[in-house]
């Protein structure tokens, strides 16, 4: 299948919702699959110096490794994804991002003087998107959530009636906020390499910064490439009945 489909030549976005597993590779390579997933797919494996061969068995062998198989978003209910999102990942930060500001006070009382001119403007911009994703989150769950679902739920003209196109701008816009501040704390931190000295809490918080990346993909990559197109299209269909 993996290997059909790249012969296409689709966009990233397209690899990643139609086989999942390709999203651990994606990572491991690099490559932007959710706010710059409309790139054609031969591109950006180009750019990364890995062809279309390389990437169909590391697909394969990803897809192979996962127990579960991750649920076809673009078949469920726009309700479902929606839930999914909230119970998921908005959870996952509400969690994490906490856990994380005490991580990096630990670390700073441990490490500021000899490497505070990394921590510390890692700890600044890390701040910036925690202060960024808590209003983000509220806004999806205040706003734009309950629009899609009311939307589904009752597609007339009046509920329909204020364009979706304009919230979900905005958020897409966050979105870019969030993925350039995790590139910038990738770059900070010259790709998370560890000092010498590091302690079990400088290893805690590197790899806890990884995993909030990976996430943080995953969750935009849900709401980009699947979740908004699939509620601008609705309205789309629902002004043609």
């Amino acid at each position: 299948m993996i290997r059909e489909l790249l012969e296409k030549n689709p966009t990233v976005a397209e690899v990643a919702i139609k086989c999942p597993a390709s999203m651990q590779v994606f990572e491991k390579l690099g490559i932007d699959y959710c706010c710059g997933g409309q790139r054609p797919i031969a591109e950006a494996l180009r750019e990364k110096g890995a062809s279309l061969e390389e990437i169909a068995q590391a697909v394969e062998t990803a897809s192979a490794s996962q127990p579960v198989q991750e649920r076809d978003w673009t078949q469920t209910t726009l309700t479902e994804l929606a839930d999914h999102i909230e119970a998921v990942y908005h959870t996952f930060l509400r969690s994490e991002l906490p856990r994380l500001s005490e991580l990096f006070a630990r670390v700073l009382e441990a490490h500021e003087a000899k490497h505070g001119h990394v921590l510390l403007p890692l700890r600044d911009t890390y701040e910036s998107l925690e202060t960024e994703l808590e209003s983000h989150m509220l806004k999806e769950e205040q706003v734009l959530f309950p629009m899609i679902r009311a939307r589904e739920a009752n597609p007339s003209p009046e509920v329909m009636g204020f364009p979706i196109e304009a919230p979900i701008s905005v958020m897409e816009q966050e979105h870019l906020n969030a993925a350039n501040a995790l590139a910038s704390m990738r770059q900070i931190t010259g790709n998370y390499s560890l000092p010498d000295d590091a302690c079990p809490s400088f290893h805690n918080l590197y790899q806890s910064l990884q995993a909030l990346e990976e996430n943080l993909h995953r969750h935009i990559h849900l709401e980009n490439n699947i979740l908004f197109p699939r509620a601008i299209q609705q309205g789309r269909s629902a002004a043609w009945m």
